[in-house]
């Protein structure tokens, strides 16, 4: 037994002598591995903004493919011409302006009308009934606390 110990002895320091150069190996892997990481993960976050920005101008280009067709669409109704291929949306579109228009009369004159009433007239409105309102609930305050 005694002569088993010191080459136990050996093997044990030649397991740490491996075992140190193993870890070592893992710290530089490690080490290397970090530094990859970092690396792509940068390079994702630039193809990450880079097809946001791509997505923004592929957007854009289709709003304003979109805003042609509406000025196409416009300048026909505006000269009343119909579409060939929606003979019917010249009359819908004719139709709506009548009735923007109305709305726009009835808002101009309902503005006009407001602006012609007297304000002494409204307010005065406004403080008799706010003085109703306080006699109301006091008289029933008194009531109900009196009962």
């Amino acid at each position: 037994m005694e002569l088993e110990i010191p080459r136990l002895e050996v093997d044990l320091a030649e397991c740490r002598a491996m075992l140190s150069v193993e870890t070592e190996a893992l710290r530089v892997l490690e080490k290397t591995f970090a530094a990859s990481d970092a690396a792509l993960v940068a390079e994702i976050a630039t193809h990450k903004r880079d097809k946001q920005k791509l997505e923004k101008q592929v957007e854009a280009l289709e709003k304003s493919k979109t805003q042609s067709y509406r000025e196409i669409g416009k300048a026909l109704a505006d000269n009343r011409v119909e579409p060939l291929n929606q003979p019917d949306a010249l009359t819908a579109v004719l139709a709506q302006r009548e009735r923007i228009a109305g709305q726009e009369a009835r808002v101009a004159a309902s503005r006009e009308k407001s602006g012609q009433e007297k304000r002494v007239d409204v307010w005065t409105s406004w403080v008799l009934l706010l003085i109703f309102a306080v006699l109301i609930f006091g008289g029933t305050w008194l009531i109900l606390r009196a009962g």
